[in-house]
């Protein structure tokens, strides 16, 4: 006769492990220290290319932007253009 145990296990098995846990809960972080919600790394140029591709794969890469802007604004930077940028 079936007793029901498989749905515990089952269940079990979809219950993240604490790796999966401590991974989400990174990426949780860098979401909140981009979005400006939690105190990180002090804004430099160095931080926010850093910190750029993160963002994007966030889908927060325009608020990043905007809080790398104001802090270049801070610093009297007035142009910005990455060394990876190559114009003609």
């Amino acid at each position: 006769m079936f007793d029901g145990g498989g749905a515990n296990l089952t269940s079990e098995a979809r219950r993240p492990s604490s790796k999966q846990r401590q991974i989400r809960n990174n990426i949780l972080n860098v979401n909140r220290y981009i979005s400006g919600e939690i105190n990180g790394p002090a804004m430099s140029v160095e931080c926010y290319e850093h910190y750029l591709p993160f963002a994007v794969a966030l889908n927060v890469e325009q608020r990043w932007t905007e809080r790398f802007n104001l802090w270049r604004e801070s610093q009297k930077m007035n142009a910005y253009a990455p060394d990876w940028l190559i114009t003609s």
